[in-house]
Order: structure tokens, then C-alpha cells, then sequence
């Protein structure tokens, strides 16, 4: 599996799941960064491109930043949760 990295995250989890609305798959991510101040995750909601070619093949959006890795994993399971209800 290749890795994949956003704005200098690498991503470190997803889960994928369909929009009632479209039947589209789109994808709750959790990515990671070490920074010279410490680790900083986030979360985003992401959807793959139908059509994406090369490396480019995932849009990420409605970010969610933390230095506390719990708090982010709370967040992700969280974002996940709710697209289940």
C-alpha cells in the first residue's frame, strides 16, 4: 500500500464508508506530523477522485488539528460515529 501524506501528514488511519445521499465512498482519515515541536495530528474528511491519476488521488477537507494525540483519536472515532447514525 502506498503511502500517503497531506500537507506533510501522513496518514496513519481511515475508514471508508458510502454517502446515503450520492452512494459515493468517502473516507474519515487520521494523519500525523512530527514537528520540531512535538507530534500534530489531524482529521479530515477525504474523497478519492473517480478519475485521479498519479499521486493526486484524494481531496482532504474539514480539518481538525491536535498536539494531543488522545484528543485526535477521540475526534476520529467520533467523525466516524457520526456518519454511521
Amino acid at each position: 500500500m502506498l503511502e500517503r501524506i497531506n500537507q506533510g501528514y501522513k496518514i496513519i488511519d481511515s475508514e471508508a464508508y458510502r454517502t446515503d445521499d450520492t452512494g459515493r465512498e468517502e473516507q474519515i482519515v487520521l494523519g500525523r506530523m512530527e514537528t520540531r515541536l512535538g507530534m500534530m495530528f489531524v482529521t479530515w474528511e477525504s474523497i478519492k477522485h473517480p478519475y485521479s491519476v498519479g499521486n493526486r488521488r484524494y481531496d482532504y477537507f474539514w480539518g481538525h488539528y491536535f498536539d494531543d494525540e488522545r484528543e485526535a483519536h477521540a475526534d476520529y472515532h467520533r467523525r466516524l460515529l457520526e456518519k454511521y447514525e
